[in-house]
Order: structure tokens, then sequence, then C-alpha cells
């Protein structure tokens, strides 16, 4: 789980230069804009024109070597599991020795063969390797900067927040794609939860929401909890840093709401922090998750970094452990409770809000109502 711009997004930690490699850390804030320049000048041979317009990539075979030494002592240094992540630079050191990745003949083909290796080992969804979008040899001198282009980027998105909105038989619908930081989303979320605060059930669409700010995620869960500052989480971090608990709000939170029928829509897109909405509500039966199981990414993520002209990587600096079971969805994602596609999620949900409200509505006109409505969802294509 982290802070990214898809999200978020990412949390601002220690970067190390490790010894021989080649790289430069850089901290990208949501994975969005530019960053420090790298320490490496880009290989000579590595791309050929071709390649830049999508055809194959030539490689240059010490530039590949330095590669996946960088990315090696990366892990080494940087994963939140000491042993696991010693464990995982060593297989890719060997297999660099064994002649592995000679197959790969392209830095798209490198970055996935990378990728899975270390995922085969680490069971870690966020652990990675990744093409940067323009090598840092082809990049504009006076490229708009992170902070530029977060701003710019968060406006456009709305915050995450993409759709507000009354359904039929007065249930509240929120569309969420991602968790930007709370400075950034405080204001914009509280008058959502404002508009949707009379609804009388709530459904939370979730289905491509790729995660986001840890902090935002305790503040959205608050809404749904009873407790200011009750226990929520802990990110456990690499020895010897001590972990870090996040609480819910513990200030007045207006339009908190402990009862209100609530459901969630999930998809195998939903990740990250995404994932964490649904696995804290649904493990304090707080809410219903309807859909299909999410994508398994819970691991805390730092902004991910340039290793090289041509790579970027993300290295996981945190596990997340729930402060009521002490478990999380890496590697397994969050299984819903109603399983259905997730192209039909929504209107399950909102059959589902109705029938929780006719059982607790009075018999009279606003319950013969909800009947009406009942049956439009129910044979709706």
């Amino acid at each position: 789980m982290g802070e990214s711009g898809s999200s978020l997004w990412h949390l601002v930690t220690r970067m190390s230069l490790c010894p021989n490699s080649i790289f430069s850390a850089l901290a990208i804030l949501l994975s969005v804009g530019t960053g420090f320049p790298s320490l490496s000048a880009p290989p000579a041979k590595l791309l050929t024109k071709g390649a830049n317009e999508g055809d194959q990539a030539a490689f240059d075979l010490a530039f590949t070597r330095k590669t996946i030494e960088a990315l090696a002592c990366c892990v080494e240094t940087d994963y939140f599991d000491p042993a696991l992540g010693a464990k995982v630079a060593s297989s890719l050191r060997e297999g660099l020795a064994a002649g592995r990745y000679g197959l790969a003949r392209d830095v798209k083909t490198l970055a996935d063969l990378l990728t899975s290796e270390m995922y085969a080992l680490a069971k870690d969804k966020h652990l990675s390797i990744r093409v940067l979008d323009v090598p840092k040899s082809q990049q504009p001198m006076a490229a708009p900067t992170a902070a530029q282009s977060r701003e710019e980027r968060g406006k456009h998105e709305n915050y995450g927040l993409q759709r507000v909105e009354i359904l039929p038989g007065n249930v509240g619908y929120l569309r969420l794609t991602a968790f930007y930081r709370p400075v950034e989303v405080r204001e914009v979320l509280a008058e959502a939860m404002a508009f949707l605060s009379h609804t009388d059930a709530l459904i939370v669409d979730l289905r491509e929401h790729g995660g986001g700010s840890t902090p935002t995620l305790g503040l959205f869960v608050s809404y749904f909890l009873g407790s200011p500052g009750e226990p929520l989480f802990e990110l456990i971090p690499r020895p010897p840093a001590i972990p870090s608990r996040f609480l819910s709000e513990s200030g007045k939170l207006a339009n908190r709401d402990l009862t209100r029928p609530t459901f969630l829509l999930t998809s195998p897109r939903t990740f990250s922090g995404g994932e964490g909405v649904a696995f804290l509500l649904q493990e304090r039966h707080r809410a219903e998750v309807i859909g299909e199981t999410t994508g398994g990414g819970a691991n805390q993520v730092p902004p991910s970094r340039i290793l090289n002209s041509c790579f970027e990587v993300i290295i996981p600096n945190g596990c997340f452990r729930s402060s009521l079971t002490g478990k999380n969805w890496e590697g397994v994602g969050v299984i819903p409770d109603i399983p259905v596609p997730a192209s039909k999620a929504l209107p399950v949900a909102h059959s589902r809000a109705i029938q929780a409200l006719l059982r607790v509505v009075p018999k009279g006109p606003w319950h013969e109502q909800l009947g009406r409505e009942l049956a439009l969802v129910e044979v709706a294509p």
C-alpha cells in the first residue's frame, strides 16, 4: 500500500545510493513529473532509433548487467524485509551470472522478466522495475516540475473524487479513483460527504481505485467508524525503524455516519489504498464488499525512483498490519462478500441497498416507493 498518483501518492523516505550502482534516487510525487537527473550517462547503444518508434531495442550488454546489479543492490538495501530482500537480490545476481536474462531483447521484456522473478520469491505486487515513459536522455531540459504536474493532475482528477450522486431510493453513490494527500483532498472529500449526508444507504465505487496516500486512507474510513482515535493499522518498516500507527480521526468529523448501510464495489483493478478501504471496513463488518477479488497489493511503497536512464523501480518499505486482526491482503486481495462480475456490481449493490432499507422502513408511502424502485432496479439491463 502506498502513496502514488495513481494514485495515492507517496511518502518521501530515506534515499540511499548503493555502492557500485549507477542509479540516483528520486522521489517522484504520485509517480508524475520529472526528477533529478541520473548520475549515469545513457549508454550509447542501448536503444536504436527504431526502438524509440516501438520496434525492438538493441541492448548494450554492459548496461544490462549494471542495471541488474543496481536493482539487486537497491532491493537488498531498502526492502522492508531484510532477509527476503537479500534472497531476492541473490537470485537476481545468480540469474545474471547464469545468463537467465540473455533472451530479453528490449527494455520492456527485461523489466517484465525481472519483475516476475522478484514476485516469484517475494510475492509482493508492488515490488517492480518499470520502463520510464520517456528515457531521461530524451526528456526536455525545461520539463515541468513534479509539483506543477501534481497540482495539474490533482485538479484534472478532482483529487480522486470522480462522481457523486443520489440514486433512486435515496441511495448515495461515490466514485473514488485515488487517494491524494489529506491537505489536498480533505476539503473536497468533506463536501462530497456533506452532499451525501441525507442519503439512507451509500455505495462507494472502488473498481478503478489504484491507491494513494496512506493518511487519506485513514481519513476516509474514519467517516464510517465510531470511535475517534480508534487504532486502524500499522506500517511495519525495515528494522530498526519504528512502526507507524494510524488512527481514525480524533477530532470532530462532520457527517461521520456509523450505521448507514454501506456497500463497496471492487474489481481486479482495485489496488493498494483502494483495497485498504474494502479490507478495513469489511473486517469490521461495517460494509459489504460486492464485485471481484482485488489486486492484492498491501505493502507500503515510497515514491518510485530512477534506477538509470531507462528504468524506475518501486521498492516497498513497509508492511501493512491491521490493528484489529494483524492481517493484510497482500498477494490474495480482498475477497468480496457478494462475488459478481465487476460490470454488474453497481446494480447488485443498488438492489441490496434498497432491500436493506425495506427491512427497516415502516409500512407506508415511502416503503411502497422503495418497493417500486427495487422492482425497477432488478429488471434493469
